[in-house]
Order: structure tokens, then C-alpha cells, then sequence
């Protein structure tokens, strides 16, 4: 009997597809983890040096600063996580281990990830106080996403289903995340 489901069920019956099999689920976490990490840091040392208060005297919206921070956030995480993303595509496309729309399946879970990631993270730095409380709180942010993208993982089918589920899964946070920041995240609370 051979078995089915999921992560499991796919390296039992194709141990040949590892790569394949496994790389979605570490894609979602490198896709949460990177923008994480240099979010909480940028947020939360700008507060410590206190150059959030040289914005105040300056005509700009809470909007632009959230977009600036996000978008080189997203930037970055893009360069470290895609970069390798794009190396391991191209050998799995060489060895014939992936079909080109399974690779485009990783590229849609890691911009997925990256977004959940890093809308997380900045809601996380901007409502906290110092940078230990930053990195204790995000890891309470990403923990249920990386155990969830797990669950789904042992759950979803292989090929291009499993990186597209956890796809949807993290866009799904990434939008929640993104509304309770815009509706949250004011100057006075940049300022605490």
C-alpha cells in the first residue's frame, strides 16, 4: 500500500522528487523568516535612534513611510531569497526534476511569503517598544504560518498544488496583516 497524501505520500512514492517535494515548504519559511528579520530590525532601531521624530517635521504621510519600509523590505528579501530561488529553479529545470510550471508555482509562494513576511513584521516592529520585544513578538507572528504552511504541506499533493496552496495560505495573512496595519499604524504610535 502505497501511501498518498501530502509531503509524506510524495516522497514515498517518487523518492526521486525530494527537491521537488520539500522545497515548498522551505521556500515559505525562507519567504517569512528573511523580511522578518530585517523588518524588526529597520523598524525598531529607527525608533531606538529616534529618527521616526525627524519625520514629523517633514510633510510626509504615515502611508509613504509604510510603502518606503515595505518596499525595500520586499526588495531585499527578494535579492537574498529569490536569488536562490532562481538557482535552484534553473537546476531543477536542467534535471528535469520540475516542470517549468512548478517552478513558477515557487516563485508565486515565495512573493507570497515575502509579503506575509514582511506585512507582518512591520505591523509587529511599529507597535513595539524595543527590539527584544520585536523579535519575541514576531516569532509569536510567524510561528502559526510556518506551522500551518507544515500542515498544509503533510495535506496538499505534490507538483504545482502544494506551492500554490501555500501560496494562497500566506497571500491570505499578507492581506490580513496589511489591513490592521493601515488601519493601526499612525505617527503617535511610531513615536511610543
Amino acid at each position: 500500500a502505497h501511501l498518498t497524501i501530502g509531503l509524506l505520500g510524495d516522497l514515498v512514492n517518487d523518492p526521486s522528487h525530494a527537491a521537488i517535494a520539500i522545497l515548498p515548504l522551505f521556500c515559505g519559511i525562507a519567504g517569512l523568516t528573511v523580511p522578518t528579520i530585517v523588518a524588526i530590525h529597520a523598524v525598531v532601531s529607527e525608533r531606538e535612534s529616534r529618527t521616526f521624530e525627524l519625520l514629523i517635521a517633514l510633510p510626509v504621510r504615515v502611508g509613504w513611510v509604510l510603502q518606503a519600509k515595505l518596499l525595500t523590505i520586499v526588495g531585499l528579501a527578494i535579492t537574498v531569497c529569490g536569488g536562490f530561488l532562481a538557482l535552484s529553479g534553473i537546476e531543477l529545470l536542467a534535471f528535469g526534476i520540475a516542470t517549468p510550471l512548478e517552478v513558477l508555482a515557487l516563485i508565486l509562494e515565495l512573493f507570497a511569503a515575502i509579503a506575509a513576511g514582511s506585512a507582518g513584521a512591520l505591523l509587529v516592529g511599529f507597535h513595539s517598544h524595543d527590539f527584544r520585544t520585536a523579535q519575541n513578538v514576531s516569532g509569536a507572528v510567524i510561528a502559526p504560518m510556518v506551522l500551518l504552511s507544515v500542515a498544509v504541506s503533510m495535506l496538499v499533493g505534490g507538483g504545482a498544488v502544494r506551492p500554490l496552496a501555500l501560496a494562497l495560505l500566506f497571500g491570505c495573512f499578507a492581506a490580513g496583516f496589511a489591513a490592521h496595519a493601515a488601519r493601526q499604524t499612525t505617527f503617535e504610535k511610531l513615536l511610543r
